[in-house]
């Protein structure tokens, strides 16, 4: 029993030295710097160069892979789909289908900016919505991987917001069917999705108002969507244009009130100011 506990007592005078070799082993490998490689070129970007706005990655042909769409402002847009090998291809002359002013028809130089991915006829497949900030929002249906311009089928046109920004997509008022955030320089607004899949006009049903105005500042330059508080669902970010005042808001809908108002300053004042469901 005597060798015994000496053999655990020489076992345990080791055990302190172990760890610290151990936890010197590795504390190298948690400061190491992460590095990052300029691969733009060798992935096929090498000759988009220019003014863009808005570059957006989504699954557009439903491999798994994400794809790069570019708004780039003022010049044609760039959908550049991904082969699964570290390179892109630029496909929008095969999928634009609707050959659209600012993509691969008409005028080049269309004053676009944000685009957002999102699967607004919940088929399954990732739709495309393009800010167009002089003219009426682009949003092109996905159909196999093509593209339909389907913007005033889906009465994207009556949607109030002008001078627009970016738009972000999601379910506020819990319906199954994807909603608009429209953040703009002008009467950014909450666009719900009707039961005849529109957005801009007709019924959405009781306590659902069309286009209601956000609590945001009216001059929306950006925006995402996060849970910035306890409560259940998501709050709208948005944020001016540098230099104006209010930094960003917090904002959500209610379907039994109307819209409050936003506090300018810090996220803690935006909050406060959050709607409740």
């Amino acid at each position: 029993m005597r060798n015994l506990a000496t053999t655990n007592s020489v076992k345990d005078k080791w055990l302190i030295p172990l760890a610290i070799v151990l936890i010197g082993a590795v504390a190298p490998c948690a400061t190491a710097q992460i590095a990052f490689q300029d691969v733009t070129a060798a992935s096929g970007f090498g000759s988009s160069t220019g003014e863009t706005w808005g570059a957006s990655w989504g699954d557009s042909d439903g491999d798994g892979y994400p794809d790069l769409f570019s708004s780039n402002h003022r010049s044609r847009d760039s959908l550049f789909r991904n082969n699964q090998n570290g390179t892109f291809t630029n496909v929008s002359w095969t999928v634009d289908l609707s050959h659209t002013p600012g993509w691969t028809g008409g005028r080049s130089d269309v004053d676009t900016h944000g685009a957002t991915w999102a699967d607004v006829n919940n088929d399954g497949q990732e739709d495309l919505i393009e800010s167009v900030s002089s003219g009426i929002d682009n949003l092109w249906i996905n159909n196999g991987g093509k593209f339909t311009l389907s913007t005033l089928a889906w009465k994207v046109d009556k949607i109030p917001t002008r001078s627009k920004r970016q738009i972000l997509a999601f379910d506020y008022n819990g319906d199954g069917r994807l909603d608009w955030a429209s953040i703009g320089l002008s009467g950014p607004t909450y666009a719900p999705q009707m039961s005849d899949s529109t957005f801009g006009s007709g019924s959405c049903g009781r306590h659902c108002s069309i286009n209601i105005t956000m609590a945001c500042n009216t001059d929306g330059q950006w925006g995402h969507i996060g849970d910035v508080n306890a409560s259940p669902g998501f709050e709208v970010l948005c944020a001016p244009r540098s230099g104006t005042s209010g930094s960003r808001c917090a904002t959500r809908p209610s379907p039994s009130a109307s819209p409050g108002t936003c506090s300018a300053g810090s996220a803690r004042s935006a909050r406060r100011s959050a709607f409740r469901p």
